[in-house]
């Protein structure tokens, strides 16, 4: 079925679903978030709900790796942590644009927001300069891997699915990023 045939679809499920339930007050909603007991829509269930965190998880990994990258081609000292940082922004960026089309086939909204957390991270990192900030960055860039390799080896599967798909065709990417931070941290800390 082309793409247009199923927006086509999706876009008219969702008004035939919507025509039939009563009017609600006008509540604004974060980015990726839906209305208490509500499912995002397209969605049902425990394994919507897991993909829709593991949506939420991924698009806030990676446009907190955007920004941490391009914090670090500012403020490190160790040319090889700016290049570390170029080339986060680069690969997150392009697997934050596959992760939207993965979602979008699945009916998931992405994130376009630094969660709080996440922003604290980047807040601490940009008070500190040369290599205090190369390691404290590493330290980071070591641990927020770790965490995503994991998330990404949990969901990846050579199944259909296209969140599964997305975790297997990027995971080897990030196994990399992790590998090669370990390899930056261990030069600093010597």
């Amino acid at each position: 079925m082309c793409k247009a045939t199923q927006l086509i679809l999706a876009l008219a499920l969702v008004i035939s679903s919507t025509a039939c339930e009563r009017p609600r007050e006008d509540t604004a909603q974060p980015a990726g978030t839906t209305p208490a007991g509500e499912r995002p829509t397209g969605t049902s269930g425990t394994d919507s709900d897991n993909a829709q965190k593991f949506v939420n998880d991924l698009a806030a990994g990676n446009l907190s790796e955007i920004e941490l990258g391009t914090l670090a081609q500012e403020e490190a000292s160790s040319p090889e942590v700016k290049a570390f940082g170029e080339m986060l922004v680069r690969d997150h960026t392009k697997a934050l644009d596959s992760l939207k089309q993965a979602a979008a086939e699945k009916t998931l909204q992405v994130p376009t927001m630094v969660p709080e957390k996440k922003r604290e991270l980047r807040d601490r990192l940009s008070m500190l300069s040369g290599n205090e900030f190369d390691r404290e960055f590493m330290d980071a860039m070591v641990e927020a891997h770790e965490q995503t390799v994991k998330k990404l080896e949990d969901r990846a599967d050579d199944s259909p699915d296209p969140l599964q798909q997305f975790a297997a065709t990027v995971l080897p990417t990030v196994q990399q990023h992790l590998e090669q931070a370990k390899e930056i941290r261990a030069k600093l800390t010597t």
